[in-house]
């Protein structure tokens, strides 16, 4: 194998790795923004059914709240075991270096 052709191969196996790397970052980013805007959604959704069980009075109100809220637990707990936001900047470190490699 010459000189041309090992180079060649080495730029193509680099040129793979930086998509590989920029679907995995992309994956990430989806993964913590839907985090973020589902606990954002679920502590509204929560205050929102605790304000309006102090108007109305009604039992499923309350329980809707309480489900959302722990819901809310769940999918905090959720998101810093899988912590997409790492991940994705991890990947965006990796895609930078990558690309000053190449």
């Amino acid at each position: 194998m010459g000189e041309a052709e090992l180079l060649q191969t080495i730029e193509e196996k680099l040129q793979h790795g930086i998509e590989n790397v920029r679907g995995s970052r992309d994956y990430y980013r989806r993964g913590s923004q839907i985090q973020t805007v589902s606990l954002a959604a679920l502590s509204a959704t929560t205050t929102l059914l605790i304000g309006l069980n102090e108007i109305y009075k009604q039992s499923t109100l309350v329980a809707f709240s309480l489900a959302t809220a722990g819901l809310t637990t769940v999918v905090a707990a959720w998101s810093s075991w899988f912590a997409f936001r790492k991940l994705w900047v991890n990947n965006t470190v990796a895609l930078t270096r990558l690309w000053g490699a190449s």
